[in-house]
């Protein structure tokens, strides 16, 4: 019995940092003509290909510069920006590494060197990154207050407020510096110079309501909790609708074991146009959307999920959100609405497609699946999950020519071999389906050698050889490995039987039906097939009982009819 492959998706997902600010391309001295001609054809060539977007090519012509050129620091410095956009951290800070020693005198390139010490979380590097940085733009005062924040990453907060002394210096006093040093302070523990600093900006600005959030953080810091829900609730005097505000009086309640108002209050956070809608989403994910999560927490994810889809309404990421908690719960049908709500206000983000197609698939909708993946290519052409989707959609719809076609297109696109298995099985389905025997046994070689343990393909093969009834020792072969690697699977032991009917066996494969029908009685197959072997045992009686069983199931060959009508077998 054929088996439907089951498909698994890959998300990719890439980011751009920038481009190189390259205006020369040096090539050092002692370089041969031929050198310097062939080190600025490929850098160029790499330039054009990053253009293009092509990055992979990219890659390439620049890694050639540096191995030609090792000492230049333009092109290990292209090669960590292409790192970086493909997410591919590390690599990107070991090119900008090499650029750097060999070049530490562009603030660019010291910059990507930042962003990726930063979110490695390596502060001490990051400090002397900025030190370099202010050498080299010392009127930047963003390098100081960077400088800062690294150096109270590090519990270094005495050295970050002599930075930023440096900084009033410059540019004399402002609110943001501090802000900052009330920050510096609270790492300390110094919270009466902290709330010093903050009563001084709420003097001078009373009406602003970030000062009253910082102080009632502060008040947190030194255990005044009554105190800081006062500044808190001052904030809400001023602008009652403010949503950082209700998110601090919330987790302040939670903090003390009151999450009953702790959640009214993050529900009135969640319907503040004020807060974004990102931050909103990152508090469900962070806190709500979790396995472990029981029925009440569920239940809260989903009201807040509410708010936002009547706040947000024509926003794809209120809907994403709203499925993704939905899904957590195993509520398929639900969560596939949400999803294609998502869908509908934003065509572009890969990853709802799949998700949707996932559903679809789970749903066994066909229809659905070939509509949705057809629409999904119209954004994503290059993406050759969406036509193994369409694919097997036609397939099961009927429309094997047109799958033979969407799947060869798909085919040329699959970059790995577990997605190239999947579209040669299933283009061996779609041309034994349309009677060309020779590309179907040509599509199941290939996907044997890419997997030649892959049980699911030798079942197909050796079944589609069955009923053809060639190379049946091939097919025994093939039956008997996919036994072996899952003996549990009820439709293995059906082929089997069929391969040992179709080579006269038929003791055998009798014995092997009754061992599919004992452990799944609800086949219409099975039962036919069942019937088939009884009547090849010469017991006729036994034979159509089986097949008007396998009719009562509602299923069977199109021959089934004809063989009860006549009491005869017919292949």
């Amino acid at each position: 019995m054929r088996v439907l492959l089951l498909i698994g998706l890959h998300a990719v997902l890439s980011g751009l940092y920038g481009y190189a600010d390259s205006q020369s391309v040096p090539v050092s001295a002692g370089r041969t003509t031929l050198d310097s001609a062939l080190y600025s054809r490929e850098f160029f060539a790499g330039l054009k290909a990053k253009t293009l977007g092509n990055t992979e090519a990219a890659m390439e012509h620049f890694a050639t510069c540096a191995r030609l050129v090792p000492e230049n620091d333009a092109a290990w410095y292209e090669l960590a920006i292409l790192h970086y956009s493909r997410g591919e951290r590390d690599e990107a800070l070991e090119m900008i590494n090499k650029a750097v020693a060999v070049n530490d005198r562009q603030p660019w390139y010291l910059g990507l060197k930042a962003d990726l010490l930063q979110y490695k979380g390596k502060n001490a590097e990051l400090v002397e990154t900025f030190d370099r940085l202010i050498e080299l733009q010392p009127d930047y005062l963003d390098h100081y207050y960077n400088k800062a924040d690294a150096l109270l990453a590090l519990n270094r907060a005495s050295e970050a407020l002599a930075v930023f002394h440096q900084i009033e210096l410059a540019s004399g006093p402002s609110p943001e510096l501090t802000l900052a040093r009330q920050r510096a302070y609270l790492k300390q523990g110094n919270t009466k110079k902290a709330l010093q600093e903050i009563n001084g900006l709420i003097k001078k600005s009373p009406a602003e309501v970030r000062y009253y959030l910082v102080r009632g953080e502060a008040y947190e810091a030194a255990h005044q909790s009554k105190k800081a829900l006062r500044s808190y609730r001052k904030a809400l005097e001023i602008e009652p609708d403010h949503g950082y505000a209700r998110l601090a009086i919330a987790d302040h309640y939670r903090s003390q074991g009151k999450h009953r108002q702790a959640f009214e209050e993050l529900k009135d956070a969640f319907r503040s146009p004020e807060l974004h809608i990102d931050v909103k989403v990152k508090i469900l994910i962070n806190n709500y959307i979790k396995p472990e999560n029981k029925a009440g927490k569920w239940r809260q994810a989903e009201e807040l999920a509410g708010i936002l889809q009547a706040v947000y309404p024509r926003d794809a990421r209120s809907y994403a959100v709203t499925g993704d908690i939905l899904l957590q719960q195993n509520k398929k049908s639900e969560a596939k609405n949400a999803y294609r709500q998502a869908v509908k206000y934003e065509k572009n983000i890969l990853l709802l497609w799949e998700q949707l197609l996932r559903l679809e698939l789970s749903g066994e909708d066909f229809g659905e699946i070939e509509k949705v993946s057809s629409e999904a290519l119209q954004y994503f052409p290059e993406q050759a999950e969406f036509y193994l989707f369409q694919g097997v959609s036609q397939m099961q719809l009927g429309a094997y020519k047109e799958a033979i076609g969407t799947l060869n297109k798909g085919l040329k696109l699959a970059g790995d071999n577990s997605l190239k298995l999947q579209f040669y099985s299933n283009l061996g389905d779609a041309y034994h389906a349309v009677g060309d025997h020779a590309a179907s046994d040509k599509a199941f070689e290939a996907a044997l050698q890419l997997d030649a343990s892959n049980s699911l393909v030798m079942n197909n093969y050796a079944y589609y050889l069955a009923l053809r009834e060639q190379d049946l020792e091939k097919a025994q072969r093939m039956s008997r490995e996919s036994l072996e690697l899952d003996p549990d699977n009820l439709s293995y032991h059906d082929t089997y039987a069929w391969v040992l009917y179709k080579a006269g066996r038929y003791e055998e494969a009798c014995k092997w039906i009754e061992k599919a029908i004992e452990g799944y009685p609800h086949s219409p197959v099975f039962w036919e097939h069942y019937g088939d072997i009884l009547y090849r045992l010469g017991e006729t009686t036994k034979a159509l009982n089986m097949w008007n069983r396998a009719r009562e199931l509602g299923g069977g060959s199109r021959l089934l009819d004809k063989k009860i009508r006549e009491k005869a077998l017919y292949e």
